[in-house]
């Protein structure tokens, strides 16, 4: 963890919580629009969807650990050793993709849990700034959409996370996929 600290320091400010010890705040988490996973996009990969951040410090809380949110603190990271393409919750419909972080463990969800980013499937692949709905539209997308597989404790060798491959192709559908498995769950961090 030292190596987060330090890497992160300029970024935000670190914090210490009684419930997972030193968590990072990240400095844009100040902006009200801002949530992780919105710095970037998403490109497919041999682990299915993986994000790739545009922000210098996004190598780090973006692919280990787990982010959190309270009202007091806004969103936080907690630092995780495990590497994943991204650590996040799925869902899609045959019009949207929507993600959500996880949340670290024990961390329980209240009504204003601000965590979902839904986007048009032909704008998938686009820079998410762009192209994310409001807020406000991603809860009925999100209760409508149907799970995708989502990383539990750490990638598997030979599945995909995430969406099927073509949903953010021309002409490309989010039909169910085939193989890889369905072991998303409800909700992010469970």
């Amino acid at each position: 963890m030292p190596t987060f600290q330090a890497d992160l320091a300029p970024y935000g400010r670190w914090v210490d919580t009684p419930e997972y010890g030193s968590v990072w705040a990240p400095y844009a988490a100040q902006r009200s629009d801002w949530q992780p996973y919105t710095d970037g996009h998403w490109v497919y990969t041999q682990w299915g969807w993986s994000f790739v951040s545009d922000v210098p410090w996004g190598w780090a809380p973006f692919h280990y650990g787990r982010w959190g949110w309270t009202p007091a603190l806004g969103w936080f990271w907690v630092p995780g050793l495990v590497w994943a393409p991204a650590w996040v919750s799925w869902r899609y419909t045959n019009g949207h993709v929507a993600w959500s972080p996880f949340a670290p463990r024990g961390f329980h969800y209240d009504r204003r849990w601000p965590g979902w980013v839904a986007i048009p499937s032909a704008h998938f692949t686009h820079p998410i700034s762009r192209e994310r709905l409001p807020r406000a539209h991603a809860a009925p997308i999100v209760r409508g959409a149907r799970p995708a597989p989502s990383i539990q404790h750490a990638p598997e060798h030979g599945r995909t996370y995430g969406p099927p491959h073509d949903v953010g192709r021309p002409g490309g559908h989010a039909a169910p996929r085939a193989s890889g498995g369905e072991h998303g769950r409800d909700r992010p961090g469970h």
